[in-house]
């Protein structure tokens, strides 16, 4: 079903048992490969929004979705005030690790190859332990947003995805550049191992993505621009730490655009026809 949507990734949920407060069952699959995601953020915003929005859960409260990835919780932020949107939404995922190469320099000619022409030798090679990614970090933000990457090099460097990341340099209180929409950071994400050559807006990227410019830009609530085809914004915010579970809040709104049923064949009535 996912694979015949045919969009990034299609959401199917179910209640956990009949007390509401419980939450639901999520499961996330890929519309191209039909591969499991073990976390989604995009995905949970929009399962949450159309919960919230279609009073399946009141907006006061929690929305618990139990995930191959472990528990993300839910909470409405603050109502649209035109109603065109739905509303704001705090989508709480556990942060992910960023563990830095220890001999960077042994991967700089695959990695520069493979992330395009003209790419300069990263500042930060590292790897997302929990999802497998590979995450690199570059000095110019033009750079991350105008490379040209080579897709088969890029498969052979992950078992899953490459981060690529910079951060926009307006600490000294100058805007950054217009198209990064008052960002702190740009990114982009690659998955061709898995069939995915770039994703449009990663949420389980942010989830490393967040703590990793969090600790180097000393902020707890960032904005961060991913710059794909379709490009877009992530709002975060941080938590806990120390000896908490550090947490990524991934935050936004959806907008329902569709709404309708799938009719799903029954494979007995159809051997029956075919036989018939």
């Amino acid at each position: 079903m996912a694979r015949e949507i045919s969009t990034s990734n299609t959401a199917f949920l179910t209640r956990r048992t009949g007390d509401p407060l419980d939450g639901y069952l999520v499961r996330w699959f890929h519309g191209t490969t039909g591969l499991e995601a073990s976390l989604c953020g995009h995905a949970s915003l929009a399962a949450a929004h159309v919960l919230f929005s279609s009073n399946a859960v009141p907006s006061s409260q929690m929305l618990r979705l139990h995930t191959r990835g472990g528990l993300v919780t839910c909470a409405v932020q603050s109502e649209s005030s035109d109603g065109t949107l739905g509303p704001v939404i705090a989508a709480d995922f556990p942060a992910l690790s960023v563990i830095e190469t220890p001999q960077p320099q042994q991967q700089c000619a695959s990695l520069q190859k493979a992330l395009g022409p003209g790419v300069p030798v990263p500042i930060f090679i590292g790897s997302v332990p929990e999802t497998g990614d590979v995450f690199v970090c570059l000095e110019s933000p033009e750079t991350v947003r105008g490379m040209q990457p080579n897709m088969g090099a890029l498969a052979s460097l992950s078992t899953r995805g490459v981060i690529v990341t910079a951060a926009i340099h307006n600490g000294d209180g100058a805007p950054g550049p217009v198209w990064a929409r008052g960002a702190h950071f740009v990114s982009r994400w690659f998955a061709p191992h898995v069939g995915v050559p770039e994703d449009a807006v990663t949420g389980s990227a942010h989830c490393a993505l967040a703590p990793f410019w969090g600790a180097r830009l000393g902020r707890t609530a960032m904005l961060g621009y991913q710059a794909s085809l379709r490009e877009g914004t992530i709002a975060m915010q941080l938590s806990g730490g120390g000896e908490q579970q550090q947490r990524v809040a991934l935050i936004g709104r959806c907008a329902t655009t569709l709404r309708g049923e799938v009719v799903a064949p029954v494979p007995l009535g159809y051997e029956t026809f075919m036989h018939a």
